[in-house]
């Protein structure tokens, strides 16, 4: 079977999947330089469920508290450079501010339209990047570590998929204040709502993460 360059794929038998603001490129970095060199490009974020990887493939990805992910990402998009093709207004997501954009549910940082979200492989994915469940990328793996404990959990990763890891440290953080100084008791309520799968299934309360 081939392997669609759409993906990030480590050999034919080994994928990593790449939810966005989990620590992608940090994983990126923290690779064997060799493995580095012969893929050449970070993850894109292809949900596993789009994959057709071969069956018996190590799968894995990395899940954080979606309170402070959320924060993370918003922060990223109002922090990063611009790219050639990128739509979204900088200015107007930094003006409405995080509770703003994260109860907006349809809001893509698109300038001076609503918009469903298609993502670049056509995949219709319909719920808003707000609402969307990590577990809409993750679901499947056969490994999925927490971005709280990176390290530990990627050095995991590599032992069971057996790969080579280099030096590990923290790539492409946005900036921004602890993430429970955004919140309030409405927006705490909405990530507990949409975010109840990861929530329920890897323990996280928030304040404690």
């Amino acid at each position: 079977m081939d392997i669609p360059l759409n993906r990030w794929t480590l050999n034919r038998d080994i994928i990593f999947v790449h939810v966005p603001k989990c620590g992608g490129k940090s994983v990126w970095r923290a690779l064997d330089p060799e493995l580095r060199n012969k893929h050449g490009k970070v993850p894109t974020h292809l949900p596993l469920q789009f994959t057709d990887y071969p069956e018996g493939a190590f799968t894995f990805g990395f899940v954080r508290n979606p309170w402070d992910r959320q924060v993370s990402f918003y922060h990223y998009m109002c922090q990063r450079k611009r790219n050639v093709g990128d739509l979204y207004n900088k200015s107007a997501l930094k003006g409405m501010g995080f509770k703003k954009w994260l109860l907006t549910f349809n809001y893509n940082f698109y300038i001076n339209r609503q918009m469903p979200i298609v993502n670049k492989w056509g995949v219709n994915l319909e719920v808003p990047i707000q609402k969307r469940s990590q577990m809409t990328w993750l679901e499947g793996c056969v490994f999925i570590g927490r971005f709280e404990t990176f390290d530990e959990d990627l050095r995991e990763a590599a032992r069971l998929g057996g790969f080579k890891l280099a030096t590990l440290q923290h790539i492409n953080p946005s900036k921004h204040k602890h993430y429970t100084e955004y919140y309030d008791d409405e927006t705490i309520a909405f990530i507990e709502e949409h975010f109840k799968q990861e929530i329920d299934r890897f323990n996280y309360r928030y304040g404690e993460n």
